[in-house]
């Protein structure tokens, strides 16, 4: 989505491994019904007590976007679980890409996947998944979003009484500078040169001085374009490629370090 509307761990001594081309990439999950869904994207291991749920971008289902999860996954050793939650019906890329006469994509997205029974049926969903996996025996359940997903996210960890852990946010739309009065859980925000790095900044600022925000982290990837972790990944260009190892790594470290502080 080109125009968004408006501590160290081991899991980051050695940077993930990346695959440079879709075509390439074998998926180390597998689709399967999950929680309310008849449809999830589920990778990683099982005797593990950690779980994120992971909320693709507008485009669905990618195995950039899966190659992220299963890194994810072994960066922190957690079950990751990415629910269908645009029920089958995602935007499609190319029409987003080359738009026909007429049609303004940003629009489109917006008034779809930011209309407000449609976004919040989504944070319920999210909710719900949640509590499934506490149901399951995992103590933490922590949840990333990428584009329209982090403010999905943001917005669950908002919730009262608690059900995330930890939320997480690679190239985050719509974001509002009240999430970060209303999150009660660490957070890490990563946009894109596009996005709105201030923003996302002063939420990570206002969590990061909570008694539970110690661990949260922020950093803006300058040099990247909005989407660059997910189905817009260029894997085969070499900046795409390293940054995009670059957020997984992060990320794997955001959530371990989340994990040991929720269990302290």
């Amino acid at each position: 989505m080109s125009n968004p509307p408006p501590g160290v761990t081991s899991a980051c001594c050695e940077p993930p491994a990346v695959v440079g081309s879709r075509e390439d990439y074998d998926v180390k999950g597998e689709f399967k019904k999950f929680s309310i869904f008849d449809k999830a994207y589920v990778t990683g291991p099982t005797d593990t007590k950690k779980a994120i749920i992971f909320i693709y971008d507008i485009f669905g289902y990618w195995k950039t976007t899966q190659q992220g999860a299963d890194i994810l996954s072994k960066q922190a050793n957690a079950l990751v679980v990415m629910p269908d939650f645009a029920h089958g019906k995602p935007y499609d890329l190319n029409r987003y890409d080359n738009p026909p006469e007429g049609v303004t994509p940003g629009a489109e997205v917006k008034a779809h996947f930011f209309e407000p029974k449609f976004f919040q049926e989504r944070v319920d969903e999210v909710v719900a998944v949640a509590k499934d996996l506490r149901k399951d025996g995992y103590t933490f359940v922590g949840c990333l979003g990428l584009c329209w997903g982090g403010r999905v996210c943001l917005t669950a960890g908002s919730v009262q009484p608690k059900v995330l852990d930890a939320c997480a946010s690679n190239h985050p739309a719509a974001l509002a500078v009240e999430d970060g009065e209303k999150l009660q859980a660490p957070v890490a925000l990563f946009p894109s040169k596009t996005d709105q790095i201030d923003v996302a900044e002063t939420i990570y600022k206002t969590i990061k001085a909570k008694p539970f925000g110690a661990v949260s982290e922020f950093h803006a990837y300058t040099d990247m374009h909005h989407g660059w972790s997910g189905a817009h990944a260029y894997l085969e260009k070499e900046d795409n490629y390293k940054q995009f190892g670059d957020v997984y790594g992060r990320l794997g470290t955001f959530f371990t370090n989340a994990s040991e502080a929720t269990a302290a």
